[in-house]
């Protein structure tokens, strides 16, 4: 599949997210992530694996190893789209913009922050809201790490303060939205990948 068609699915699955799937769920998901069990976690069910292994409990198969390396290779690919975005303007911007994140309105919708970073929905509405839909292919980047716990949130509410306060230029709000579509799309992998783990492992979790 290529990068054109990719992004039009990426289109097509932020379209069906704000018109019917994130209303009807939004307060559902807030109330199970305040009432209910701890989020489950892929990497609690690796830990919790070997853990038991020598008890004889259940060994990782090579579907699970091959779930597991792809998470982590997600991980590192969902960082580099966000140091991408992150770095689409120059710091004194970028300084401005995060100066300004308490006036940037809440978010309209909650999500599952298991499987979602609410941020990335939004910033794909916000930006087509306020610039129109147009593509351009963000750069990569060779910053595919972390850094601090924290950073990445703080740099996806800046670059929700960009939008808000227009101060990207037409050029640069395309790459934004191009690239917050592959991130989209990175997260909606994970899940997928979150949901197969959980309904193979779900007796471990209830434990």
């Amino acid at each position: 599949m290529n990068m054109r068609n990719r992004l039009m699915w990426g289109a097509l699955l932020c379209f069906l997210w704000f018109a019917g799937l994130a209303p009807s769920i939004s307060d559902a998901i807030v109330q199970s992530t305040l009432e209910g069990p701890a989020p489950f976690s892929a990497s609690w069910v690796r830990d919790q694996l070997n853990a038991n292994q020598d008890t004889g409990g259940p060994q990782l198969s090579e579907e699970d190893e091959a779930i597991f390396s792809r998470l982590a290779a997600l991980e590192l690919e969902e960082n580099e789209r966000v140091t991408a975005l992150w770095n689409i303007v120059d710091e004194e911007t970028r300084s401005q913009a995060k100066a300004q994140i308490a006036a940037v309105p809440p978010l309209k919708y909650a999500v599952d922050p298991r499987f979602f970073d609410p941020l990335t929905p939004s910033i794909v509405r916000r930006l087509i809201e306020a610039y129109g839909f147009a593509l351009k292919t963000l750069p990569q980047t060779t910053n595919d790490l972390r850094g601090q716990e924290g950073d990445q949130r703080t740099q996806l509410l800046t670059i929700l303060s960009l939008i808000h306060h227009r101060m990207l230029s037409k050029d640069q709000a395309s790459m934004v939205l191009s690239g917050a579509l592959e991130l989209l799309e990175l997260q909606t992998e994970r899940k997928s990948l979150e949901v197969q783990l959980r309904e193979r492992f779900q007796d471990l979790s209830a434990e």
